[in-house]
């Protein structure tokens, strides 16, 4: 019973530092005690900030997942249904605080990248395009190399079924006065670009 009590106290402590060490990888990201812009400062901050705050996330997600085990030996005398179902909803929680850490990863990299560019970081310079890439070798990169430095992507989704063709959104900060730079730009693109910045679905969910 003590040797129970013992494991179960050091998979609690765990997961207290699954939080504490979570809080130290948000603030390796965007923590500035001079600014309050969260975008400027994962984009001033240094790689080895960037790549120490990755690595955190990693970390805090195994400590939490032992720290879950905590959880099962508190609710243990409880019925099955009730232990397993809090169990499962613990892990998925603690498991998704450490993806979406790890999604900061691109978000500060996409930062540091636009203010280097002196890029704006303002979220209404957004502009949302889809098209569809081939699936054959190399289209990404063929895109990528073609499309050049002068704008930032700032939102990259793709989505692939099994056809010829894979469904890309994309979106990108374009501050020039003049809209008409990029979209001349994206027509001497091979792939074929439509806007849909002023679509609802992505008024109301994206932004």
């Amino acid at each position: 019973m003590n040797t129970n009590n013992f494991w179960t106290r050091v998979l609690g402590i765990f997961g207290i530092l699954g939080g504490l060490t979570l809080l130290s990888g948000d603030m390796l990201f965007y923590y500035d005690s001079f600014n309050s812009n969260l975008y400027e400062n994962m984009g001033n901050a240094s790689d080895l900030r960037i790549i120490l705050s990755a690595v955190t996330a990693l970390l805090a997600a195994w400590f939490y997942m032992l720290g879950v085990a905590h959880v099962y030996q508190a609710f243990k005398p409880t019925k099955p249904v009730i232990k397993n179902t809090i169990l499962i909803c613990f892990a998925a929680i603690t498991i998704s605080y450490g993806v979406v850490h790890g999604a900061f990863v691109a978000i500060a990299t996409s930062s540091k990248l636009a203010i280097e560019n002196n890029l704006d970081l303002n979220e209404d310079s957004e502009r949302i395009f889809r098209s569809e890439f081939p699936q054959k070798p190399d289209a990404l990169i063929n895109f990528l190399k073609d499309f050049g430095t002068n704008w930032n992507i700032s939102l990259f989704h793709y989505r692939n079924l099994g056809a010829a063709f894979a469904k890309v959104l994309i979106g990108i900060q374009d501050t020039h006065s003049n809209g008409k730079k990029l979209e001349a730009h994206l027509k001497r693109s091979e792939y074929t670009f439509i806007e849909e910045t002023s679509n609802n679905a992505y008024q109301d969910f994206l932004r």
